[in-house]
């Protein structure tokens, strides 16, 4: 496997599982409240400056008890879903994660323990840096700066609740040299896996 696909797949799956960290998550929960469902944005995924393969985040399910959201990547072609139940009226408990690779079956993955807020009302992101007008493909976007620990490293993410479904404009990770930047969005997406 080339080093850059190598470093896209690390950045793509810890944005995946940052998803699953309590309070940490890079989806906001007033932009997924926002959303109708098949609203998706799509991302591309840079190592140094290469460019490693776009990801889109699509909402595909929605209602006042449940949620789901997929993530899919094209190189290596994955579609990981993740579905969501209601905790209360400000927070989404992660309940089922279902993954397939190319035209493979679809897998059940268990949910990582503590997923009782992995998307919260007012989220905790990291360490809040600032507010900024951060300009992509897609427009500009007055983003929330904030300065994140994960499991490859530290890194920045760029958020606004503007940005439908997620919310995410931006991240990176500076250890590996990538980012994840939004190229564009749309309406329209049906889910992949049911």
């Amino acid at each position: 496997m080339k080093p850059a696909l190598a470093a896209a797949l690390v950045l793509c799956s810890g944005v995946a599982a940052a998803q699953a960290t309590p309070g940490n998550a890079s989806l906001s929960f007033e932009a997924l409240q926002k959303a109708p469902v098949g609203a998706w944005a799509e991302y591309s995924m840079m190592v140094g400056t290469k460019k490693g393969s776009t990801m889109r985040y699509s909402l595909v399910e929605k209602s006042a008890k449940s949620l789901g959201l997929e993530i899919e990547t094209v190189m290596p072609p994955l579609v990981m879903r993740m579905d969501f139940a209601a905790n209360g009226a400000s927070a989404w408990k992660l309940t089922r994660i279902r993954m397939r690779m190319g035209q493979g079956p679809v897998q059940d993955a268990p949910p990582p323990e503590g997923t009782d807020e992995a998307i919260k009302k007012g989220g905790n992101f990291g360490t809040l840096l600032g507010i900024e007008t951060l300009k992509t493909p897609a427009g500009s976007f007055e983003c929330r700066h904030y300065k994140q620990k994960t499991q490859q490293g530290e890194g920045d993410v760029w958020m606004s609740d503007k940005l439908l479904p997620s919310g995410l404009v931006q991240t990176t990770v500076a250890s590996l040299g990538a980012r994840i930047t939004l190229e564009k969005t749309g309406t329209g997406a049906a889910a992949k896996i049911k």
